[in-house]
């Protein structure tokens, strides 16, 4: 039981991490080519270092605001549907990964086990 829930937490650590990726990823593909906000940039660095901390609250601000993504490039995507171009299929590719990152952590047991253990940690100390 024990080596199944180590399982689970590393399962979740590596998700969580590669969740974190991609949006630091996005965030620097916007700073160099949409806006050079340096202080965005940095907010959400320290956000994505947080969401890896295990920091509760920072899982539901990303559960919320990449749900929010994921139907405002929907729509986006929908309402050009007659012509597909290549600022159309970047903002099906960016509905797409926001959509499994949003749905990873929200409904991925190994992210909520990873969240979990850290709790646990903190009862005991």
């Amino acid at each position: 039981m024990q080596n199944q829930q180590k399982r689970m937490v590393d399962k979740g650590k590596v998700l969580v991490y590669v969740i974190a990726i991609f949006i630091m990823l996005g965030v620097v593909l916007e700073f160099l080519f949409f806006s050079a906000n340096i202080f965005g940039l940095i907010f959400q660095a320290c956000l994505c270092v947080a969401l890896v901390k295990r920091v509760r609250w920072v899982r539901y601000f990303y559960m919320i605001t990449l749900t929010i993504i994921a139907l405002v490039m929907a729509s986006f995507t929908v309402s050009g549907i007659g012509s597909f171009n290549f600022i159309d299929l970047l903002l099906l590719i960016i509905f797409i990964i926001s959509t499994i990152c949003a749905s990873l952590l929200i409904f991925s047991k190994n992210v909520k086990e990873y969240f979990r253990r850290d709790k646990n940690k903190r009862k005991r100390s």
